[in-house]
């Protein structure tokens, strides 16, 4: 049995190192190929890169499927949620440097889209079933807010000379490895799920949500230390916003998703209650009880943030 859980940890390990490392090759072409399509950056950086992270989580939920365990759809995105909003960032501002951003219009912006998607994604799962139907609305609601983004009016990026044929083969080749890094993944955690007998929503939450947030915690962390707090922050709303309601709706508009009661009773709410935390604190400084104009997080705000992951962890659990 000892051995067996070695070896789905291995799984796991490896399958997200694959995962993280060819989506940066992904994003590092990708960017190049953007650089040659004159595309406005706001369009690029909160949006077009975004969904090239998001693409491990869409192959997770793919090969989840694949294994029998629709669950594991829903379940690893609102995990990614409540990962990157708690885990992620609390051991961001505690490994970084002082985490302060102004509030401009874009991160004011971008953090009601990602609380009012995610607030529409719990409704919609609400009734037990996530259907073809929903999974339109959910697309829609990501396409309104696109659509908005894509009429920023900025400067627009030089264009470069990018190699078309190189950027489709490493494109194929990177897709398909990261395809077998998310099977490893998931059969990773499959494998201590059976063997420790737990839920699937602890399993598909915590496990696979650790799998995929934590490599990305690290590059975080770098930028946050060489002073790229805008850059940290950015990498994690983008990757929160595109998980839901992007790629859940999306996988639901082909494959209808049946919600457990104990997501509906419990799951649910959790992340309802989160992402309004999380808004509150971009607008209003709960712990100091004043509107700033920047926003800050402090080394004990992040220890609680740590904890309270913790704390829904051992909920799930």
């Amino acid at each position: 049995m000892l051995f067996d859980f070695f070896v789905s940890v291995a799984m796991l390990i490896i399958g997200s190192l694959l995962i993280f490392k060819t989506a940066d090759i992904l994003v590092q072409y990708a960017s190049k190929l953007i650089r040659g399509n004159k595309i406005p950056i706001p369009v690029v950086g909160v949006l077009l890169l975004p969904l090239i992270t998001g693409l491990p989580n869409l192959f997770i939920s793919i090969s989840s499927i694949l294994n029998g365990l629709e669950s594991f759809v829903y379940l690893n995105n609102l995990g990614n949620t409540i990962g990157n909003l708690t885990l992620a960032l609390g051991i961001t501002v505690l490994l970084g440097r002082k985490f302060i951003i102004r509030k401009t219009a874009l991160v004011k912006r971008d953090a009601l889209f990602l609380c009012v998607s995610s607030l529409i994604t719990v409704l919609l799962m609400a009734d037990g079933l996530l259907s073809n139907v929903d999974g339109l609305i959910l697309i829609l609601v990501f396409g309104f807010y696109a659509f908005n983004l894509h009429r920023e009016e900025t400067k627009k990026i030089k264009p470069e000379n990018v190699d078309l044929a190189k950027i489709a083969l490493i494109a194929i080749i990177s897709l398909v490895v990261m395809f077998f890094g998310a099977e490893l993944v998931v059969t990773g955690a499959k494998g201590i799920m059976n063997q420790f007998s737990l839920t699937e929503t602890f399993a598909g939450v915590i496990i696979v949500g650790l799998a995929a947030i934590l490599p990305e915690t690290s590059v975080m962390v770098l930028a946050s230390r060489r002073g790229n707090i805008g850059l940290s922050f950015s990498n994690l709303i983008g990757d929160t916003r595109v998980s839901v309601p992007f790629i859940v709706g999306l996988i639901a508009i082909f494959y209808p998703l049946n919600i457990s009661q104990h997501v509906i009773n419990l799951l649910l709410p959790i992340v309802a209650l989160l992402v309004i935390f999380f808004m509150i604190i971009i607008w209003f400084d709960p712990f100091l009880f004043r509107i700033p104009n920047k926003f800050d997080i402090k080394k004990h705000e992040a220890v609680f943030l740590i904890l309270l992951y913790i704390v829904i962890a051992a909920l799930l659990y």
